[in-house]
């Protein structure tokens, strides 16, 4: 999974309706002011241009940003750049035919933002038009389609499900449209399916950009002419056979690509190929293998591993082993230091899977909720892991012998007293800082205060949505 250094959902949202709300601040100020229109389109042209640097630049990490676009399958076709602006179209027909039966004064509230470009053709120079057309139909599929696809949906999608991401995305995008919102929602919708099966933001972009341009063109095309114009009804055929063709040519493509929803989205897609080309599979071995005479903790037995049998005298192979239960990669259980303390069959398999953070020291800032923390160097002080324990952390980990540095293991006590398991002995220096799926079961043994372990990290298994 992407790790997002810098980004969350949460500051997503913060950050989107803080400028939002700056530029609505902004816009009434300058009505009040009888600035001219052409300070408005340049107003727009700035938000647009404060959104990219905060979001791309403040949002992103450089490794983040290379992957943004960088697409894991081929695009369908061209034909993909069109869907939205005629999906979009035919919603955009239905829901003005509810809205005047169910809701005359959202209707016209909705009529007079949809015919926004009419009012504003006759009032603008050149200039004007030139500011619009940067605004509408240049800058905001490029930062709309960054922001709210390439940066937004991959956040969601790295703790939820694809469709959940999908869905909330496009909710978001839509509501900051204000009037239009159900069918900027819809055409979200669309563009984020396509984005998800090609995993092509350009794609993504190419198709707003034409959705954009058709509402950008049309009302010029059409401005001044009464519906028995020629013009006007031949356009207005041929846009609704456009409707209906590609409204069940997508319905078709989203049928056979259903699958695609139970992909990770495209950022995380493109990371887990390149982990497979460096590593050769997405899977991390942190354990340290068992062997004679390896390093122990002082006063632990000593690892032994002799043959029983062999091939070449006995036709077949048997070692036998002989090593303390806390011996390489282990788990300590509460029973390690109370009495009558919880044994390792008390945890559910649960505790030993699922999502775990890799922080290079334990003394680095970590988000609220993280279940499973692992440290890449350093040792846990008391104050430290009481504070990860507030945190709602369940499994710690290290790369050291021991979680502290010395008795009289303050830490180990405290932490088992709260049902921590702590998790020692890791090799992680082939393993970056970033979130995984760790897998850490140890060995079945009856009544264990401590267990062995085969840890993996996984970068990433596709989740079920």
């Amino acid at each position: 999974m992407v790790a997002f250094q810098k980004m969350t959902s949460g500051k997503f949202l913060f950050w989107m309706f803080g400028i939002f709300f700056l530029l609505l601040v902004s816009s009434g100020i300058f009505a009040a002011l009888g600035v001219p229109m052409n300070g408005t389109f340049m107003l727009q042209v700035f938000f647009y241009g404060l959104l990219f640097v905060v979001f791309y630049f403040g949002g992103l990490a450089k490794e983040e940003r290379g992957l943004l676009f960088t697409k894991k399958k081929l695009s369908p076709g061209k034909l993909m750049i069109f869907v939205p602006f005629f999906i979009g179209g035919i919603i955009n027909i239905l829901y003005t035919l509810f809205l005047e039966r169910f809701s005359p004064g959202l209707h016209q509230s909705y009529l007079e933002a949809s015919d926004l470009m009419d009012q504003i053709i006759g009032e603008v120079d050149v200039l004007g038009t030139s500011l619009l057309f940067l605004s509408v139909v240049i800058l905001a599929p490029i930062v709309e389609e960054i922001l709210f696809r390439g940066i937004f949906f991959n956040v969601l999608g790295k703790k939820h499900s694809t469709l959940f991401a999908m869905m909330m995305s496009s909710i978001v995008f839509g509501v900051l449209h204000l009037e239009t919102m159900v069918p900027t929602f819809i055409i979200g919708l669309v563009i984020c399916f396509i984005y998800q099966q090609t995993g092509s933001l350009l794609l993504a972009i190419l198709a707003h950009f034409f959705n954009n341009l058709m509402a950008f063109v049309m009302p010029y095309v059409l401005v001044g002419r009464s519906p028995e114009d020629p013009l006007v009804l031949v356009m207005g055929s041929v846009l609704v056979v456009a409707f209906l063709f590609f409204t069940i040519y997508f319905i078709r493509y989203v049928l056979k690509n259903r699958e695609t929803l139970k992909e990770d989205p495209p950022m995380h897609r493109v990371l887990l190929d390149a982990v497979k080309a460096e590593n050769g599979s997405p899977f991390y071995d942190i354990s340290k293998p068992l062997y004679s005479g390896m390093p122990v903790y002082e006063g632990d037995p000593e690892v032994l591993i002799e043959p029983v049998a062999t091939v070449d005298k006995d036709g077949y192979a048997l070692n036998a082993l002989f090593f303390g239960s806390h011996s390489g990669t282990h788990m300590d259980f509460p029973s390690h230091f109370m009495e009558g303390g919880k044994s390792m069959e008390a945890f559910p398999l649960a505790k030993f899977y699922g999502e775990a953070l890799v922080v290079d020291a334990f003394w680095e800032s970590i988000p609220f909720g993280e279940k499973k923390v692992l440290a890449r160097s350093g040792y846990l002080t008391l104050n430290r892991a009481k504070a990860l324990v507030e945190n709602g952390v369940e499994l710690i980990g290290t790369v050291h012998e021991s979680i502290e540095e010395e008795p009289p293991y303050e830490v180990h006590k405290f932490l088992l007293n709260h049902d921590i398991i702590i998790l020692e002995n890791l090799h992680m220096d082939h393993v970056k800082r970033g979130s995984y799926t760790l897998c850490a079961f140890p060995l079945s043994i009856k009544g264990a205060e401590g267990a062995p372990v085969r840890a993996v990290l996984m970068d990433d298994l596709p989740r079920n949505p």
